[in-house]
């Protein structure tokens, strides 16, 4: 693994702040083009590109979430922390884009 705090490190965290902030900035469209691009890469990849830079691993083991818990000291099982990761944060930042957007009538960046 690179030493933690490298570049990558800053680049992956930038992305996952983006993520998280992106229904208070994006519009759920773009977000459901995000999500799609995401698991097309990790179709094609089988990994998240930043991850395997990050981490130097061709096997999909360890995530940036899993990785970090850990140094804090607080485990869980790897693989259930990477379908967290996968198939639940997703559609939970979908479904927060929506009730901001939609339900609450904000308007955000769109195409």
């Amino acid at each position: 693994m690179r030493q933690d705090f490298g570049l990558i490190f800053w680049l992956h965290l930038a992305a996952i702040i983006g993520i998280w902030a992106s229904p208070f900035i994006l519009s759920w469209k773009l977000i459901v083009v995000g999500i799609f691009l995401y698991y097309l890469q990790l179709l094609i990849i089988g990994d998240c590109i930043l991850t395997r830079q990050q981490f130097l691993s061709a096997k999909r083991e360890v995530t940036f979430y899993s990785y970090y818990l850990e140094k804090f000291g607080i485990r869980f099982e790897r693989r259930e922390v990477r379908i967290v990761a996968d198939y639940i944060m997703p559609p939970v930042i979908l479904g927060i884009a929506l009730m901001w957007q939609i339900k609450l009538g904000n308007q955000l960046i769109s195409f």
